[in-house]
């Protein structure tokens, strides 16, 4: 490394276009980095979601949840199919194994999917793979008054969204709820027999008024065109005017009226309205798309004035920039903080101004590569930057005050500059390679791989680049600035010296009380909580009301309205909007609901109480105490995930019922659960009717039923411009089931009793049918402390043990605990992995096994005192803990390396003693320097509010901080007691010889 030294000597041009260019790049490289919360992340899941209009659950199970299922069976890389089946809905879910490749996954099963021949009645089945990407950017909500719903929703799909489209690095919109009206032709069955017409001619006559039929492609006057014949009705007068029999008017028999559908339901703000979720192409700006959405909202909003107002409902942009400038204000007070503490040592402003060169020109470096690695500015990696700035100025620092040291004796010349470096280049290097090479096993930790990689690469720049600047630019500059200076002497810090003498005298007692304190810390680990702690602010609150399934809609409505009043009138409320109903768009992200379930998100105030808002609802849902009532708060970007799951898989759904009360019963008394739910619905009246054999044509009489049961589709007809579907009514509400039996129905032998052809069957059935890997399964929700999350998953897993389950009934735990424990498994084994490689490494440098291993003591040094910050904290270990002590392994080796460096050197010519007193003596300074420059500038992330999505927690920073403050103590100490117990003989025997040499000299004195 001192050649690079010489050859940045001997080229101080080229050294300062290289510092300017840097610069430029870097500045260049932060204006044109995308902005975002987090990196784009997949989640191993794809959902496949159909529909069946009016079909019941069992129907659904039959004619669509099961052929998919099969389908998908062989899908590669899978590790469970679940699937949910209710009425008039479908949903598989395919969990795949971490580090499945997502984008041929979902390649897959769309080959096998698409391929699938579902019945008549099921919708075509809608994919859907989330990730980071698929979240929206922003969040638009638009009223629709009761005056312009017809033509509001053509202007929004054809004119809003187009709009919106145009806007840089946009992507797909999706738009959820609107209105949606029919016309409907209420048919009066007295008038249809009074002018003897049949209900089949009638729909006859009618399906054919307004269609629109292409006869294809034909050449006219030489040139290709299309042909099409296009039906004339414009207004419901003129539908009403359609002659259905000889002098007979459509409007004769049957009421012509326009009405709104009613199968679902969308309310923003107390009105009918539509939600636009924009998203951004994969790679765009998330702020500059926030910040365009939200200028043409203000143009839109004057250009639609008294028509259409457009709202902002939610922004990311406003989370990414407060999240990174509030990173990047901790970035700038580490910088403050060491800067400081380099001051505070050195007592010499220029040697502190080189050394903190180092960070700026390294961080626009790493700005520099991650650019070029198609990184983001996110708060993951300039939560790397903030974690890295204490050790950016690491390698400098050694460099500095080596030079600083030897110019005290040798003066500043080029030499002794070129010297300098040379002592410490070796352990600068190492130091810094066994920082950067503890991510390496990261590919072992695949379900974290995606988050920790930015993180990662960025440390990873960033510290490569301050040894760069280290051994090229700081000897540079010392040479400039330090010419006619005059350095203060050093001075030996005596008492160091005489607890390191003592250290060494007495052996024993330091290695058993060192001994003593790891033992403690190991048991001390033990008993500390492991779970999370969610530090993110309230924004957004996800409430899901579901009523027993018999409820009629009307009903649900009215509760849903009830409830949007009282949240309308909470101070806390921002923005609310109410979800009935399955639309086309909601299969396309995925989501299905029952029937009776009400989905109601709401957006609140900045610093609003949501608790107290919570309290308030809840007081509304003990009006329905048989509804099932969920909510989870989030950040508007995330969750917690505190939820521990319970999955009973078997054969018969008796037994899964006896198992799920069981296992509901062993988790009430553990201490920490704060809530147990499950998805086992009630039941659900079905009538089956079954036609007896030979007595009529089955399909025939399913048909008929169907009319009279159900509206029906006959076609559409354009009105204002806007296609409206037809919709053709006979129905007659029934009032009991006795009442089916007394429908009417075309038989062989003329108009008959429904009974007469077919018998009632009145059954009860699962309303929610649940599978899991084509079995059925009941699965039981713990929500529970997230600080405690480890120990209760352990408890849970302990008491369930113990039960005796019905045969063939098999439980399976899973969930954000069993998460937890498979990252943290991985990430012990990554730090073993990385220990491992530091090891091979250190060999490699100083070609012995012993010093190496003497090297890696200062590892438990570390854990004692991260442990030690963890148990004053209070902070729980959680999964962002051990990445920070994976850290650790390559931060805290750094003092060792440069501690024993020195040792080696000194062994040429001195006895290992006098080697190790000397090496304390002289890297006393620049180890105490560079731990606390690390430990200073991690203050603000440990003493600050951890940003969304970002991996560097106070978890992360306490195991840092404590790790390394504690092990540098440690190290200057205990480390020389070890590498003098290693090498025990020779120490013994060098001293015993110049105690010898001493003697023999006095005698020749005397």
């Amino acid at each position: 490394m001192h050649r690079i030294t010489k050859w940045a000597m001997a080229n101080k041009a080229a050294i300062l276009v290289i510092v300017f260019l840097s610069l430029l790049v870097g500045i260049f490289s932060y204006s044109k980095m995308p902005r975002e919360l987090q990196p784009s992340m997949e989640v191993s899941t794809i959902s496949i979601t159909t529909v069946g209009q009016s079909m019941d659950s069992n129907s659904m199970l039959v004619s669509a949840t099961e052929p998919i299922e099969r389908a998908v069976a062989n899908v590669k890389g899978q590790s469970s199919v679940i699937s949910t089946t209710g009425d008039g809905y479908s949903q598989v879910t395919i969990k795949f194994q971490l580090g499945m490749k997502m984008k041929e996954a979902v390649a897959e099963t769309e080959k096998i999917v698409n391929g699938l021949q579902l019945p008549t009645g099921v919708s075509k089945p809608y994919i859907y793979q989330p990730s980071t990407d698929s979240m929206p950017v922003s969040i638009l909500g638009i009223g629709l008054s009761d005056q312009m719903s017809s033509t509001g929703m053509d202007k929004i799909n054809n004119e809003i969204i187009p709009r919106l489209q145009k806007i840089t690095d946009v992507g797909s919109i999706r738009n959820t709820g609107g209105v949606t009206q029919n016309v409907i032709i209420r048919v009066d069955p007295d008038e249809l027999s009074k002018h003897q017409i049949s209900m089949e001619s009638l729909m006859s006559l009618l399906s054919g008024q307004n269609l629109v039929v292409s006869l294809g492609s034909h050449v006219v006057d030489n040139t290709a065109v299309s042909l099409k014949v296009v039906g004339n009705l414009n207004d419901l007068q003129s539908l009403g005017e359609l002659n259905v029999a000889a002098d007979v008017k459509l409007s004769d028999v049957a009421k012509i009226s326009l009405s709104k559908d009613t199968k679902t339901m969308t309310h923003l703000n107390g009105q009918d309205g539509v939600v636009l979720l924009v998203n951004k192409v994969a790679g765009g700006n998330a702020v500059e798309v926030g910040k365009n959405i939200a200028a043409e909202i203000k143009k839109m909003n004057e250009d639609y004035k008294g028509d259409i107002e457009t709202s902002l409902v939610w922004s990311s942009d406003s989370f990414i920039t407060g999240s990174v400038n509030s990173m990047m204000r901790e970035v700038l007070l580490g910088t403050l903080f060491a800067t400081l503490i380099i001051f505070l040592f050195l007592r010499n402003w220029r040697m502190t101004l080189i050394t903190i060169i180092s960070i700026p020109l390294s961080l626009a470096i790493t700005l520099f590569f991650l650019s070029l690695s198609d990184i983001s500015l996110n708060v993951i990696t300039i939560g790397g930057i903030a974690v890295a700035i204490g050790r950016l100025v690491d390698d400098s620092i050694v460099v500095i005050e080596n030079l600083y040291r030897r110019s005290q004796i040798e003066g500043f010349t080029k030499d002794v500059i070129i010297d300098s470096v040379k002592d410490v280049a070796g352990a600068i290097t190492l130091s810094t390679l066994t920082s950067v090479c503890v991510f390496l096993p990261l590919g072992l930790v695949k379900g974290l791989s995606a988050m920790v990689l930015p993180f990662a690469l960025t440390v990873t720049y960033s510290l490569l680049a301050s040894l760069f600047v280290a051994i090229t630019v700081v000897p540079l500059l010392g040479h400039s600035f330090m010419k006619n200076a005059k350095p203060k002497k050093h001075k030996q810090v005596k008492s160091y010296q005489a607890v390191l003498k003592w250290t060494l005298n007495h052996k024993f007692i330091t290695l058993a009380a060192t001994f003593v304190l790891l033992i403690g810390s190991i048991v001390a680990y033990g008993v500390i909580p492991k779970g999370t702690i969610n530090n993110n602010d309230t924004s957004q609150i996800d409430i899901n009301l579901t009523l027993p399934s018999d409820t009629p809609y009307e009903t649900v409505k009215q509760t849903a309205l009830q409830l949007e009043d009282l949240v309308r009138q909470q101070p806390e409320t921002k923005h609310e909007f109410i979800h009935l109903g399955v639309s086309e768009e909601d299969l396309k992200l995925g989501s299905v609901q029952s029937p009776t379930s009400i989905a109601f998100t709401i957006f609140l105030k900045e610093d609003a109480n949501a608790d107290q808002l919570i309290d308030k609802i809840i007081t509304f849902k003990d009006q329905y105490p048989n509804a099932d009532f969920e909510y989870t708060e989030s950040s508007g970007m995330s969750s917690a995930n505190n939820a521990i799951v319970l999955d009973l898989s078997g054969s018969h759904q008796e037994d899964l019922e006896a198992a799920a009360k069981s296992v509901t019963e062993a988790l009430n008394p553990i201490e920490g659960i704060q809530k147990i739910s499950t998805n086992l619905t009630e039941k659900k009246t079905i009538y089956s009717i079954n036609v007896n054999p030979g007595s009529t044509n089955v399909s025939n009489l399913a048909m008929q039923l169907n009319m009279q049961l159900n509206q029906i589709p006959i076609g559409s007809m354009i009105l204002d411009g806007v296609a409206t579907p037809i919709l053709l009514d006979i129905t007659n509400p029934l009032q009991t089931g006795d009442s089916l039996q007394d429908l009417k129905v075309i038989g062989k032998t003329g108009e008959i009793a429904l009974s007469k052809v077919a018998k009632i069957e009145k059954t009860e059935q699962q309303s929610t049918i649940l599978r899991k890997n084509s079995h059925d399964f009941i699965r039981i929700t713990a929500t529970v402390d997230g600080s405690k999350l480890s120990t209760i998953n352990n408890q849970i897993a302990l008491e369930t043990s113990s039960l005796k389950l019905p045969d063939g009934v098999s439980l399976d735990i899973g969930g954000a605990g069993a998460q937890q424990s498979v990252d943290t498994n991985n990430l012990f084994t990554a730090m073993i992995v990385s220990i491992g490689i530091i090891y091979l490494l250190l060999v490699i440098m100083f070609k012995n096994l012993r010093m190496p291993f003497v090297i890696l003591f200062s590892l438990p040094f570390a854990a004692v005192g991260s442990i030690l910050g963890l148990i004053i904290s209070r902070i729980p270990v959680d999964t962002f803990a051990l990445i920070g002590a994976l850290m650790l392994i390559g931060i805290v080796v750094t003092n060792a390396i440069v501690l024993l460096d020195r040792v080696k050197q000194n062994e040429k010519t001195m006895i290992i003693r006098e080697a190790l007193i000397e090496a304390g003596n002289v890297r006393l300074r620049p180890i105490l320097m560079t731990a606390a420059a690390t430990i200073f500038a991690l203050l603000p992330v440990l003493f600050s509010k951890p940003e969304l999505g970002s991996i560097v927690s106070k978890g992360l920073a306490v195991v840092v901080v404590g790790g390394l403050a504690v092990s540098t103590l440690l190290t200057l100490v205990v480390v020389p007691v070890i590498y003098e117990a290693f090498f025990f003989r020779k120490s013994k025997r060098q001293r015993l010889n110049n105690m010898n040499t001493s003697v023999e000299q006095d005698q020749i004195n005397m």
